[in-house]
């Protein structure tokens, strides 16, 4: 029933919803999944360190080729589409966004750490401050380009 706001006579209706098709015991096609696309990445990220190219990064390890379309493949094939991947995460590089959600192992970071001040000109308060960064945990190097 639909009333008018100026208090005139009801509409009646009767509306019929014709059933079109029915599939029971499948799976619904994973574009009607509706569950938070960045939550999904993020849970995927954190259950799956082990994976290879996850560990690679957890671990400053450069990534291959086949290591980046596995990571394409999962988070614009698996988890979503391109367009949800876009849309959570604009234009951010797939390694970055494992950097960022899985963190870099403290072994690795100290290992870099080690590498760069071997490298550099360091004063004594550099270098001390240094490795006091990884005692944060939230330490995303960028080594690497992937």
């Amino acid at each position: 029933m639909i009333v008018d706001e100026v208090g005139t006579s009801p509409v009646y209706t009767n509306l019929k919803d014709e059933v079109v098709g029915v599939k029971e015991g499948q799976a619904i096609y994973q574009a009607y999944d509706f569950e938070d696309y960045k939550l999904k990445v993020n849970r995927y990220i954190e259950n799956h360190r082990d994976h290879l190219a996850i560990h690679k990064l957890r671990n400053n390890i450069p990534l291959t080729a086949s290591d980046y379309e596995s990571l394409e493949r999962i988070f614009t094939g698996e988890l979503g589409t391109v367009e949800d991947y876009q849309r959570e995460f604009k234009d951010t590089p797939f390694g970055l966004l494992v950097r960022k959600v899985a963190k870099l192992e403290y072994d690795a970071a100290m290992a870099a750490f080690s590498a760069f001040i071997s490298d550099q000109s360091l004063t004594q308060g550099q270098i001390v401050f240094v490795p006091s960064i990884t005692l944060h945990r939230t330490v995303t190097l960028r080594m690497y380009p992937n």
